[in-house]
């Protein structure tokens, strides 16, 4: 039989807890990198306006309002962060890559994207397996592997939006794996809220390759350890639009070509930015997994049936069009994520994460939605939480509750899928109507 190089056997992962000192250590590590990023912000967005130097910064390129540079200075950034950090790095192997991470010419990307602060970490904090492979497959694609390794202090109910701990990821090759090799990441994360000088509150989020001695060595599976250190800052800048900033250096080394290594590069840094439109998929999965719930319970007799209807599914229930009218028909089709029946106008097809059926990876894959479930997946997560909450007093789902695809209620009401078989929710929907795709 032949073995898969990825996902790693699980059974076979070594303990990857964090001693108490190395638990401090990166705890202080992170909170360096982290006051050094504030730092670099406040300079951007009040000394300089918003405004970034030409004298220190290069422009490489742009994408939908987002800029990425490379400082001109090579190494001058860096340097310093590295001089500051050198205690931690003498002291633990754990940072050894610090100094590649942070010595070469480091890169900022600054712009705005549509969105809530508070949406965006709420879609970082990733405790589960389930969570981290649909951020990981929504920001980067197509991947070979991920896990979180080890979680030394994760979110409560104050600070939702706080976690540290060891992660990795695997990057699927572009080709041939034995002639392009994958790239991994074996990295401590750092998640939260703070303030900055001027009380503005701003979410974090701190990516710092680590060495864990106990980690596999993958170059038999035909994968290339990358270097690297990315630091990003989220600041509210107006109703809905949020301001990214990011401090950072990406190695992919092996014998990537330049122009290659620069694409890859570039693609990793741009994709992280699409975390504030993960974030629809990511609550439109969890409330399609409280639906399953739901009806199960109900099936079950463990819970009540709400005072609901969910209609005949003859008439939309948004704009509530009837199926057919005298002239036409109006194709009528159940959202997936309440049951609600809806028309063409009123609904749309969506992503949703569908975990595999070892329970490690997944795929995204669109749905029926209906424009309620739309907005409600796209509002403030703490209006988000107020309305769990409220929900929660008359006994249903409880606030800060980590998703946990991988917990299959049953054949009927799952949401999974089996390498050997096509794609589908096992729901009351017709599978034509799916489209594979301060802490």
């Amino acid at each position: 039989m032949v073995r898969r190089d990825f996902p790693l056997p699980r059974g076979t992962f070594p303990d990857f807890t964090a001693s108490a000192a190395e638990h401090q250590d990166c705890k202080e590590f992170s909170t360096k990198l982290l006051a050094h990023t504030v730092h670099e912000f406040e300079r951007f967005a009040y000394e300089e306006n918003g405004v970034v130097s030409n004298r220190r910064w290069k422009q490489k390129t742009t994408k939908n309002d987002i800029g990425l540079y490379r400082e001109r200075d090579g190494g001058s950034m860096g340097m310093v962060l590295a001089d500051n950090l050198h205690r931690f790095i003498e002291k633990q192997e754990l940072f050894s890559p610090t100094a590649a991470t942070l010595i070469p010419p480091t890169l900022l990307l600054v712009g705005t994207r549509q969105g809530y602060v508070e949406n965006a970490m709420s879609t970082l904090v990733t405790l589960t397996q389930d969570e981290l492979a649909l951020v990981v497959r929504f920001l980067h694609g197509e991947v070979a592997d991920c896990g979180v390794l080890h979680t030394m202090e994760g979110p409560s109910p104050t600070k939702p939006f706080h976690f540290l701990g060891y992660k990795f990821f695997v990057t699927e090759s572009v080709s041939d794996a034995r002639i392009i090799k994958r790239r991994h990441s074996v990295y401590l994360e750092y998640t939260g809220l703070t303030r900055s000088r001027t009380g503005e509150v701003l979410g974090y989020h701190i990516m710092q390759s680590v060495a864990l001695p106990q980690f596999p060595d993958l170059s038999t599976r035909n994968s290339v350890c990358a270097m690297t250190s990315m630091r990003f800052v989220y600041r509210q800048k107006a109703e809905g639009l949020v301001e990214i900033f990011m401090l950072g250096c990406i190695d992919v080394a092996g014998w990537l070509i330049k122009p290659m290594a620069q694409m890859v590069v570039e693609d990793v840094t741009f994709g992280m930015t699409r975390v504030l439109d993960c974030s629809e998929t990511k609550r439109l999965t969890q409330m399609a997994c409280e639906f399953q719930r739901r009806k199960h319970d109900i099936r079950r007799g463990r819970r009540p049936a709400r005072q609901e209807s969910f209609g005949d599914g003859s008439s939309c229930s948004v704009c509530q069009t009837e199926r057919k009218s005298m002239f036409r028909s109006t194709k009528v089709a159940p959202c997936l994520i309440c049951g609600h029946s809806a028309c063409p106008r009123c609904r749309a097809n969506k992503q949703i994460f569908v975990s595999s059926s070892d329970g490690l990876l997944g795929k995204l894959v669109k749905v029926p939605v209906c424009s309620r479930c739309t907005m409600t997946a796209n509002i403030s997560y703490y209006e988000q939480q107020l309305r769990t909450q409220q929900k929660s007093s008359s006994g249903e789902e409880m606030a800060f509750q980590p998703m946990q695809l991988s917990d299959r209620i049953d054949p009927e009401g799952s949401l999974s899928f089996s390498d050997s078989t096509e794609w589908a929710c096992v729901m009351a929907v017709p599978t034509s109507c799916m489209r594979g795709n301060t802490s």
